[in-house]
């Protein structure tokens, strides 16, 4: 998912501030981040060309999990299959904390643990965030970095994102400046995906036919 062109891309983002697309520098952040509603499975539904055209080439069925480490930082798991929606699958793992949890929750940095990603924290900046469901989580949400550069839109449930939210999320996205480059293109996430949740699953069940 990550591969070494990101080295530069994430690099140039986070220590020089510099941007290829027509995004927004220092794009406003949530005012109110409960952490605990933003843990757990995310699909990524939308994401913007620069992503596509780098550490997310040929990707399908991406998702994201995140938890709590117990020490004020959050791990990261990202999921996706590479070529088809039942290709190979290709994970990396991390961790994210909040830079200014008092004043700016919004703002996070994240550290990929691969040999492929920079080793530099990188922004990653949740925008907007959408209700809490009925499981006491954030419904959806917007995540962009401090220049604007890359976009991801993450929703709980599929379905219940493009029937309910799709149509407004889009709109707003155009209001926030994510045109161009940066407009957001549909993640695959169809009925043919071989999620990971699936795979282990399968695996459980050969052991237990052996």
């Amino acid at each position: 998912m990550f591969k070494a062109v990101i080295v530069f891309l994430t690099f140039a983002s986070a220590v020089f501030g510099l941007s290829t697309g027509t995004g927004k520098i220092n794009p406003d952040t949530v005012t109110t981040l409960d952490v605990p509603k933003y843990l757990g499975l995310w699909y990524q539904m939308a994401a913007d060309q620069i992503v596509y055209s780098t550490f997310e080439k040929d990707n399908f069925c991406v998702t994201a999990v995140y938890g709590d480490n117990g020490d004020g930082t959050i791990s990261v798991h990202n999921y996706a299959t590479i070529g088809s929606p039942t290709g190979n699958p290709d994970t990396i793992d991390g961790y994210a904390y909040q830079t200014k949890p008092d004043t700016y929750p919004g703002q996070l940095k994240v550290v990929f643990n691969s040999s492929d990603a920079s080793p530099f924290p990188a922004p990653y900046w949740v925008l907007e965030l959408g209700p809490v469901n009925t499981n006491g989580l954030y419904d959806w949400a917007i995540v962009s970095d401090s220049i604007s550069e890359f976009l991801f839109v993450l929703a709980r449930d599929v379905a219940t994102f493009n029937s309910q939210y799709k149509k407004s999320v889009y709109a707003e996205l155009t209001k926030l400046g994510f045109t161009g480059k940066t407009a957001p293109i549909d993640t695959y996430q169809g009925a043919d995906c071989v999620y990971e949740s699936t795979r282990r699953h399968a695996q459980i069940k050969k052991m237990e036919s052996k």
